[in-house]
Protein backbone atom coordinates (compact mmCIF):
# COMPACT_ATOMS: atom_id res chain seq x y z
CA UNK A 1 0.00 0.00 0.00
CA UNK A 2 1.81 3.65 -1.28
CA UNK A 3 1.23 6.31 1.24
CA UNK A 4 -0.92 7.94 -1.09
CA UNK A 5 -3.67 5.27 -1.04
CA UNK A 6 -3.21 4.87 3.08
CA UNK A 7 -3.60 8.80 3.11
CA UNK A 8 -6.77 8.35 0.98
CA UNK A 9 -7.92 5.34 2.66
CA UNK A 10 -7.75 6.70 6.26
CA UNK A 11 -9.27 10.43 5.12
CA UNK A 12 -12.62 8.89 3.72
CA UNK A 13 -12.85 6.44 7.10
CA UNK A 14 -12.52 9.36 9.36
CA UNK A 15 -14.72 11.24 7.64
CA UNK A 16 -17.71 8.61 7.09
CA UNK A 17 -17.02 7.99 10.89
CA UNK A 18 -17.21 11.37 12.03
CA UNK A 19 -20.70 11.86 9.91
CA UNK A 20 -21.82 8.36 11.05
CA UNK A 21 -21.45 8.68 14.87
CA UNK A 22 -22.73 12.23 14.17
CA UNK A 23 -26.10 10.97 12.78
CA UNK A 24 -25.80 7.97 15.64
CA UNK A 25 -26.33 10.58 18.09
CA UNK A 26 -28.88 12.52 15.83
CA UNK A 27 -31.19 9.97 15.18
CA UNK A 28 -30.72 6.83 16.63
CA UNK A 29 -29.15 6.21 20.01
CA UNK A 30 -28.03 3.25 21.36
CA UNK A 31 -26.54 -0.03 19.68
CA UNK A 32 -28.01 -0.20 16.93
CA UNK A 33 -27.71 3.50 16.03
CA UNK A 34 -23.62 2.57 16.14
CA UNK A 35 -24.73 0.34 12.88
CA UNK A 36 -24.44 2.92 10.67
CA UNK A 37 -20.63 4.46 11.63
CA UNK A 38 -19.63 0.47 11.30
CA UNK A 39 -21.36 -0.11 8.41
CA UNK A 40 -19.69 3.16 6.87
CA UNK A 41 -16.49 1.98 7.94
CA UNK A 42 -16.31 -1.76 6.78
CA UNK A 43 -17.43 -0.35 3.47
CA UNK A 44 -15.29 2.31 2.92
CA UNK A 45 -12.33 0.02 3.96
CA UNK A 46 -13.57 -3.11 1.95
CA UNK A 47 -14.08 -0.75 -1.26
CA UNK A 48 -11.05 1.14 -1.24
CA UNK A 49 -8.72 -1.28 0.21
CA UNK A 50 -7.32 -2.04 -3.36
CA UNK A 51 -8.06 -5.55 -2.87
CA UNK A 52 -10.03 -7.68 -5.07
CA UNK A 53 -11.77 -10.09 -2.73
CA UNK A 54 -13.22 -7.29 -0.38
CA UNK A 55 -14.00 -4.89 -3.16
CA UNK A 56 -16.39 -7.15 -4.55
CA UNK A 57 -17.83 -8.58 -1.31
CA UNK A 58 -18.02 -5.58 0.38
CA UNK A 59 -21.65 -5.92 1.72
CA UNK A 60 -19.76 -8.67 3.89
CA UNK A 61 -17.30 -6.03 5.85
CA UNK A 62 -20.18 -3.69 5.91
CA UNK A 63 -22.27 -5.76 7.99
CA UNK A 64 -19.17 -6.80 10.01
CA UNK A 65 -18.49 -3.30 11.08
CA UNK A 66 -21.74 -2.82 11.46
CA UNK A 67 -22.96 -5.07 13.90
CA UNK A 68 -19.53 -5.43 15.23
CA UNK A 69 -19.70 -1.69 16.68
CA UNK A 70 -23.46 -2.46 17.91
CA UNK A 71 -21.65 -4.43 21.27
CA UNK A 72 -20.38 -1.34 22.34
CA UNK A 73 -24.16 0.61 22.35
CA UNK A 74 -24.97 -1.68 25.39
CA UNK A 75 -23.10 0.99 27.60
CA UNK A 76 -24.69 4.10 28.76
CA UNK A 77 -21.86 6.97 28.79
CA UNK A 78 -23.57 10.50 29.11
CA UNK A 79 -23.91 9.82 33.20
CA UNK A 80 -20.11 8.73 32.63
CA UNK A 81 -19.26 12.24 31.04
CA UNK A 82 -21.77 14.40 34.19
CA UNK A 83 -18.71 14.10 36.13
CA UNK A 84 -17.34 16.50 33.92
CA UNK A 85 -19.23 18.23 32.01
CA UNK A 86 -20.70 19.20 35.69
CA UNK A 87 -17.91 20.12 37.37
CA UNK A 88 -19.50 21.88 39.65
CA UNK A 89 -21.72 19.69 41.10
CA UNK A 90 -21.58 17.82 44.02
CA UNK A 91 -20.78 14.23 42.53
CA UNK A 92 -18.53 15.62 40.10
CA UNK A 93 -15.35 13.34 39.40
CA UNK A 94 -13.04 13.99 36.82
CA UNK A 95 -11.16 10.52 37.23
CA UNK A 96 -14.43 8.30 37.81
CA UNK A 97 -15.13 10.42 34.59
CA UNK A 98 -11.96 9.69 32.50
CA UNK A 99 -11.76 5.84 34.02
CA UNK A 100 -15.34 5.10 33.03
CA UNK A 101 -14.85 6.55 29.37
CA UNK A 102 -12.09 4.88 29.06
CA UNK A 103 -13.38 1.25 30.41
CA UNK A 104 -16.30 1.50 28.00
CA UNK A 105 -14.61 3.49 24.97
CA UNK A 106 -11.55 0.75 24.84
CA UNK A 107 -14.55 -2.03 25.17
CA UNK A 108 -16.44 -0.99 22.38
CA UNK A 109 -13.59 -0.14 19.84
CA UNK A 110 -12.04 -3.26 21.06
CA UNK A 111 -14.46 -5.64 20.61
CA UNK A 112 -15.70 -3.63 17.40
CA UNK A 113 -12.08 -3.78 15.70
CA UNK A 114 -11.77 -7.39 16.64
CA UNK A 115 -14.39 -8.57 15.27
CA UNK A 116 -14.15 -6.44 11.94
CA UNK A 117 -10.55 -7.82 11.71
CA UNK A 118 -12.11 -11.54 12.91
CA UNK A 119 -13.90 -11.14 9.72
CA UNK A 120 -11.42 -10.84 7.45
CA UNK A 121 -9.78 -13.64 8.88
CA UNK A 122 -12.55 -15.51 8.95
CA UNK A 123 -13.52 -14.79 5.21
CA UNK A 124 -10.24 -15.24 3.32
CA UNK A 125 -10.31 -18.93 4.48
CA UNK A 126 -6.94 -18.42 6.45
CA UNK A 127 -7.36 -18.59 10.09
CA UNK A 128 -10.82 -19.92 11.21
CA UNK A 129 -13.00 -22.84 10.99
CA UNK A 130 -16.59 -22.87 10.83
CA UNK A 131 -16.98 -24.34 13.88
CA UNK A 132 -14.65 -21.37 15.32
CA UNK A 133 -17.19 -18.77 14.65
CA UNK A 134 -20.38 -20.66 15.34
CA UNK A 135 -19.27 -21.60 18.41
CA UNK A 136 -18.30 -18.63 19.37
CA UNK A 137 -20.79 -15.84 18.44
CA UNK A 138 -23.08 -18.78 20.28
CA UNK A 139 -21.79 -17.72 23.42
CA UNK A 140 -21.56 -14.33 23.17
CA UNK A 141 -25.21 -14.00 24.44
CA UNK A 142 -23.97 -16.17 28.18
CA UNK A 143 -20.48 -14.38 28.11
CA UNK A 144 -22.04 -11.12 27.72
CA UNK A 145 -24.43 -12.06 31.53
CA UNK A 146 -21.53 -13.25 32.84
CA UNK A 147 -19.64 -10.09 33.05
CA UNK A 148 -22.63 -8.23 34.11
CA UNK A 149 -23.09 -10.93 36.80
CA UNK A 150 -19.33 -10.51 37.84
CA UNK A 151 -18.77 -6.79 37.26
CA UNK A 152 -22.06 -4.88 37.04
CA UNK A 153 -23.95 -6.66 39.75
CA UNK A 154 -25.49 -6.19 42.49
CA UNK A 155 -27.55 -3.12 40.71
CA UNK A 156 -31.09 -2.19 42.64
CA UNK A 157 -32.03 1.28 40.94
CA UNK A 158 -35.54 1.73 43.23
CA UNK A 159 -33.09 0.93 46.52
CA UNK A 160 -29.98 2.60 45.59
CA UNK A 161 -27.52 -0.52 45.29
CA UNK A 162 -25.14 -0.19 42.92
CA UNK A 163 -21.44 -2.41 42.02
CA UNK A 164 -18.75 -1.40 43.92
CA UNK A 165 -17.10 -0.32 40.56
CA UNK A 166 -19.75 1.79 39.48
CA UNK A 167 -18.98 4.99 36.58
CA UNK A 168 -23.01 6.53 36.18
CA UNK A 169 -25.21 7.77 39.02
CA UNK A 170 -28.51 5.56 37.80
CA UNK A 171 -28.23 4.14 34.80
CA UNK A 172 -27.45 0.43 34.35
CA UNK A 173 -24.06 -0.46 33.46
CA UNK A 174 -22.91 -3.38 31.27
CA UNK A 175 -19.04 -3.11 30.56
CA UNK A 176 -18.24 -6.26 32.58
CA UNK A 177 -19.90 -8.04 29.68
CA UNK A 178 -18.21 -6.16 26.78
CA UNK A 179 -15.06 -6.78 28.37
CA UNK A 180 -15.02 -10.59 28.88
CA UNK A 181 -16.72 -10.49 25.14
CA UNK A 182 -13.84 -8.71 24.31
CA UNK A 183 -11.28 -11.14 25.85
CA UNK A 184 -12.98 -14.08 24.55
CA UNK A 185 -12.67 -12.23 20.51
CA UNK A 186 -8.68 -11.93 21.65
CA UNK A 187 -8.16 -15.39 23.18
CA UNK A 188 -9.53 -16.72 19.99
CA UNK A 189 -7.58 -14.56 17.04
CA UNK A 190 -4.56 -15.84 19.74
CA UNK A 191 -5.61 -19.88 19.91
CA UNK A 192 -5.51 -19.21 15.58
CA UNK A 193 -2.72 -17.32 15.62
CA UNK A 194 -4.37 -14.70 14.05
CA UNK A 195 -2.01 -11.43 14.40
CA UNK A 196 -3.91 -9.33 12.86
CA UNK A 197 -6.80 -9.21 14.87
CA UNK A 198 -4.50 -9.30 17.75
CA UNK A 199 -3.54 -6.18 16.60
CA UNK A 200 -6.80 -4.53 15.94
CA UNK A 201 -7.90 -5.34 19.35
CA UNK A 202 -5.16 -3.55 21.14
CA UNK A 203 -5.17 -0.78 18.68
CA UNK A 204 -9.39 -0.55 19.30
CA UNK A 205 -8.50 -0.24 23.22
CA UNK A 206 -6.12 2.46 22.90
CA UNK A 207 -8.12 4.38 20.14
CA UNK A 208 -11.31 4.02 21.87
CA UNK A 209 -9.65 4.59 25.72
CA UNK A 210 -7.60 7.64 24.85
CA UNK A 211 -9.53 9.25 22.48
CA UNK A 212 -12.57 9.67 24.42
CA UNK A 213 -10.30 11.50 27.05
CA UNK A 214 -9.78 14.25 23.34
CA UNK A 215 -13.51 14.30 22.30
CA UNK A 216 -14.69 14.62 25.70
CA UNK A 217 -11.98 17.14 26.67
CA UNK A 218 -13.21 18.98 23.71
CA UNK A 219 -16.97 18.94 24.55
CA UNK A 220 -15.67 20.46 27.85
CA UNK A 221 -14.82 23.16 26.18
CA UNK A 222 -17.34 23.71 24.34
CA UNK A 223 -19.68 23.91 26.58
CA UNK A 224 -17.98 26.46 28.29
CA UNK A 225 -18.42 28.84 25.05
CA UNK A 226 -20.78 31.93 25.68
CA UNK A 227 -22.36 32.01 22.17
CA UNK A 228 -23.47 28.95 21.55
CA UNK A 229 -23.06 28.40 17.21
CA UNK A 230 -21.99 25.01 18.00
CA UNK A 231 -23.18 22.04 20.05
CA UNK A 232 -20.57 20.59 22.34
CA UNK A 233 -22.09 17.25 22.58
CA UNK A 234 -22.12 17.13 18.77
CA UNK A 235 -18.49 18.21 18.93
CA UNK A 236 -17.65 15.03 20.73
CA UNK A 237 -19.84 12.91 19.07
CA UNK A 238 -18.09 14.16 15.69
CA UNK A 239 -14.69 14.06 17.04
CA UNK A 240 -15.15 10.14 18.35
CA UNK A 241 -16.21 9.06 14.77
CA UNK A 242 -13.35 10.04 14.11
CA UNK A 243 -11.07 8.81 15.96
CA UNK A 244 -12.76 5.79 15.29
CA UNK A 245 -12.37 5.82 11.65
CA UNK A 246 -8.78 6.84 12.12
CA UNK A 247 -8.38 3.83 14.48
CA UNK A 248 -9.66 1.28 11.81
CA UNK A 249 -8.45 3.06 8.92
CA UNK A 250 -4.26 3.08 10.47
CA UNK A 251 -4.36 -0.37 12.27
CA UNK A 252 -5.46 -1.69 8.38
CA UNK A 253 -2.84 0.52 6.19
CA UNK A 254 0.13 -0.67 8.95
CA UNK A 255 -1.01 -4.52 8.39
CA UNK A 256 -2.15 -4.45 4.94
CA UNK A 257 0.77 -7.04 3.72
CA UNK A 258 -0.32 -9.70 5.67
CA UNK A 259 -4.31 -9.14 5.15
CA UNK A 260 -3.49 -8.70 1.25
CA UNK A 261 -1.15 -11.96 1.57
CA UNK A 262 -4.28 -13.72 3.36
CA UNK A 263 -6.40 -12.89 0.53
CA UNK A 264 -3.52 -13.88 -2.11
CA UNK A 265 -5.81 -16.21 -4.76
CA UNK A 266 -9.49 -15.53 -3.22
CA UNK A 267 -11.51 -14.18 -5.49
CA UNK A 268 -15.15 -14.69 -3.81
CA UNK A 269 -16.17 -15.40 -0.59
CA UNK A 270 -18.97 -18.09 0.03
CA UNK A 271 -21.07 -19.37 2.88
CA UNK A 272 -18.57 -21.93 3.77
CA UNK A 273 -20.76 -24.79 2.55
CA UNK A 274 -23.48 -24.25 4.76
CA UNK A 275 -26.72 -25.72 3.24
CA UNK A 276 -29.82 -23.17 3.14
CA UNK A 277 -28.09 -20.10 3.25
CA UNK A 278 -30.35 -17.69 1.75
CA UNK A 279 -33.11 -19.56 3.86
CA UNK A 280 -31.13 -19.23 7.65
CA UNK A 281 -29.92 -15.46 6.11
CA UNK A 282 -34.24 -14.45 5.68
CA UNK A 283 -35.08 -16.28 8.82
CA UNK A 284 -32.61 -14.34 10.75
CA UNK A 285 -34.34 -11.00 9.25
CA UNK A 286 -37.77 -12.16 9.85
CA UNK A 287 -36.38 -12.31 13.63
CA UNK A 288 -35.49 -8.94 13.68
CA UNK A 289 -38.70 -7.61 12.50
CA UNK A 290 -40.29 -9.84 14.93
CA UNK A 291 -38.34 -8.54 17.59
CA UNK A 292 -40.13 -4.97 17.16
CA UNK A 293 -43.06 -6.53 19.33
CA UNK A 294 -40.92 -5.22 22.17
CA UNK A 295 -41.85 -1.66 21.61
CA UNK A 296 -45.51 -1.32 22.65
CA UNK A 297 -45.30 -3.85 24.92
CA UNK A 298 -42.74 -2.24 26.87
CA UNK A 299 -45.31 -0.34 28.60
CA UNK A 300 -47.33 -3.22 29.40
CA UNK A 301 -44.88 -5.62 30.68
CA UNK A 302 -42.51 -5.47 33.83
CA UNK A 303 -38.60 -4.42 34.01
CA UNK A 304 -38.16 -7.81 33.69
CA UNK A 305 -39.57 -8.93 30.73
CA UNK A 306 -38.89 -5.99 28.99
CA UNK A 307 -35.05 -6.93 29.74
CA UNK A 308 -35.46 -10.35 28.79
CA UNK A 309 -37.10 -8.94 25.41
CA UNK A 310 -33.98 -6.65 24.86
CA UNK A 311 -31.15 -9.38 25.71
CA UNK A 312 -33.17 -11.51 22.91
CA UNK A 313 -32.82 -8.61 20.42
CA UNK A 314 -29.36 -8.62 21.29
CA UNK A 315 -28.69 -12.04 20.49
CA UNK A 316 -30.65 -11.64 17.27
CA UNK A 317 -28.59 -8.57 15.87
CA UNK A 318 -25.45 -9.83 17.09
CA UNK A 319 -24.73 -13.43 17.59
CA UNK A 320 -27.32 -14.55 15.28
CA UNK A 321 -27.21 -12.03 12.21
CA UNK A 322 -23.42 -11.34 12.62
CA UNK A 323 -22.21 -14.95 13.07
CA UNK A 324 -23.91 -15.46 9.68
CA UNK A 325 -21.60 -12.78 7.89
CA UNK A 326 -18.73 -13.50 9.39
CA UNK A 327 -19.27 -17.28 7.64
CA UNK A 328 -19.55 -15.36 4.75
CA UNK A 329 -23.51 -15.32 4.22
CA UNK A 330 -24.13 -12.74 1.11
CA UNK A 331 -27.77 -12.49 1.53
CA UNK A 332 -27.47 -12.34 5.58
CA UNK A 333 -25.00 -9.23 4.66
CA UNK A 334 -26.81 -7.77 2.10
CA UNK A 335 -30.15 -7.53 4.54
CA UNK A 336 -28.11 -6.11 7.01
CA UNK A 337 -25.81 -3.43 5.17
CA UNK A 338 -29.71 -1.89 3.53
CA UNK A 339 -32.90 -2.93 4.79
CA UNK A 340 -31.90 -3.25 8.41
CA UNK A 341 -30.08 -0.32 9.15
CA UNK A 342 -33.35 1.34 7.23
CA UNK A 343 -35.04 -0.62 9.93
CA UNK A 344 -33.75 0.67 12.97
CA UNK A 345 -34.17 4.37 11.94
CA UNK A 346 -37.94 3.05 10.63
CA UNK A 347 -38.20 1.86 14.39
CA UNK A 348 -37.19 4.92 16.10
CA UNK A 349 -39.34 7.06 13.93
CA UNK A 350 -42.11 4.64 14.13
CA UNK A 351 -42.15 3.44 17.84
CA UNK A 352 -39.88 5.67 19.81
CA UNK A 353 -42.27 9.32 19.63
CA UNK A 354 -40.86 10.73 16.45
CA UNK A 355 -43.57 10.16 14.40
CA UNK A 356 -46.06 12.28 16.47
CA UNK A 357 -43.66 14.96 15.20
CA UNK A 358 -43.44 13.94 11.29
CA UNK A 359 -46.60 13.18 11.19
CA UNK A 360 -50.41 14.76 12.30
CA UNK A 361 -51.73 10.99 12.26
CA UNK A 362 -49.72 8.46 13.35
CA UNK A 363 -51.21 5.72 12.26
CA UNK A 364 -50.64 7.42 8.47
CA UNK A 365 -47.16 8.01 9.35
CA UNK A 366 -46.18 4.60 10.32
CA UNK A 367 -48.28 3.53 7.13
CA UNK A 368 -45.86 5.77 4.66
CA UNK A 369 -42.70 4.59 6.44
CA UNK A 370 -44.06 0.64 6.17
CA UNK A 371 -44.00 1.19 2.63
CA UNK A 372 -40.96 2.71 2.75
CA UNK A 373 -39.78 -0.17 4.36
CA UNK A 374 -41.28 -2.80 2.16
CA UNK A 375 -40.06 -1.35 -0.83
CA UNK A 376 -36.40 -1.67 0.47
CA UNK A 377 -37.15 -5.32 1.18
CA UNK A 378 -38.84 -5.61 -2.48
CA UNK A 379 -35.27 -3.89 -3.93
CA UNK A 380 -32.65 -6.44 -2.13
CA UNK A 381 -35.18 -9.61 -3.80
CA UNK A 382 -35.51 -7.94 -7.34
CA UNK A 383 -32.15 -6.23 -8.20
CA UNK A 384 -29.41 -8.17 -9.06
CA UNK A 385 -26.38 -8.44 -6.53
CA UNK A 386 -28.53 -6.32 -4.37
CA UNK A 387 -28.09 -2.18 -3.89
CA UNK A 388 -24.84 -0.63 -4.87
CA UNK A 389 -22.29 0.96 -2.89
CA UNK A 390 -24.02 4.56 -4.56
CA UNK A 391 -27.50 3.66 -3.70
CA UNK A 392 -26.52 2.49 -0.04
CA UNK A 393 -24.66 5.50 0.75
CA UNK A 394 -27.43 7.76 -0.67
CA UNK A 395 -29.73 6.10 1.87
CA UNK A 396 -26.84 6.06 4.59
CA UNK A 397 -26.75 10.06 4.04
CA UNK A 398 -30.41 11.52 2.76
CA UNK A 399 -32.28 9.25 4.67
CA UNK A 400 -30.89 10.21 7.45
CA UNK A 401 -30.41 13.40 7.16
CA UNK A 402 -33.78 13.77 5.31
CA UNK A 403 -35.15 12.17 9.10
CA UNK A 404 -33.38 14.42 11.18
CA UNK A 405 -33.47 17.61 9.59
CA UNK A 406 -37.94 17.38 9.28
CA UNK A 407 -38.18 16.43 12.91
CA UNK A 408 -35.59 19.07 14.49
CA UNK A 409 -37.77 21.78 11.80
CA UNK A 410 -41.07 20.67 12.95
CA UNK A 411 -40.26 20.74 16.29
CA UNK A 412 -39.65 24.27 15.30
CA UNK A 413 -35.90 24.12 17.08
CA UNK A 414 -33.95 27.49 17.31
CA UNK A 415 -31.21 28.05 15.22
CA UNK A 416 -27.95 28.49 16.10
CA UNK A 417 -26.11 25.01 16.91
CA UNK A 418 -28.56 23.23 14.56
CA UNK A 419 -27.55 25.34 11.53
CA UNK A 420 -23.99 24.72 12.35
CA UNK A 421 -25.08 20.57 12.76
CA UNK A 422 -26.75 19.80 9.90
CA UNK A 423 -24.33 21.99 8.01
CA UNK A 424 -21.72 19.46 8.91
CA UNK A 425 -23.56 16.79 8.19
CA UNK A 426 -24.29 18.00 4.49
CA UNK A 427 -20.83 18.81 4.19
CA UNK A 428 -19.55 15.26 5.07
CA UNK A 429 -22.37 13.41 3.34
CA UNK A 430 -21.43 15.59 0.30
CA UNK A 431 -18.10 14.38 0.31
CA UNK A 432 -18.93 10.96 0.87
CA UNK A 433 -20.93 10.70 -2.13
CA UNK A 434 -18.65 12.58 -4.54
CA UNK A 435 -16.09 9.79 -3.48
CA UNK A 436 -18.42 6.57 -3.73
CA UNK A 437 -19.89 7.32 -7.03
Amino acid sequence: MTLTHAAFLIFVCSVAASYGWGMRGAVIGGEKGALLPGALIGMSIALFSGIDALRDNWQLYAAAGALAMGYGGFEPYAQTADFMLHDSAPYASMKKCFAGLFIKGANWFGIAAGIFSLSLGALSGKYYKTADIIILFALIPFIQLLGIKIFNKPFDRKNGVFPKIYFSRGSREEWGGNLLTMLAVFALAAIRKDFVTLIFVLTGIVFGGVGWFFSMWLCHKASKMKKRYVDSWKIMEFAYGAVGGLAFSVCFALNYGRISAAYSGVYTVTANGIKGADFLAWAAFAIVIIMAIQYPLEKKTNEKTQRALELTERAVYYSLLLCLCVLGNMKAARLTVFPVILWVLYEENAFDGRITVLFRRPAAGKAVLTVLFALSVIGEIFIPGGYTPVMTIVMYTAAYIVSDLLYFVLKFRKPGAYCTVHAYFLTLSTVLIIIFV
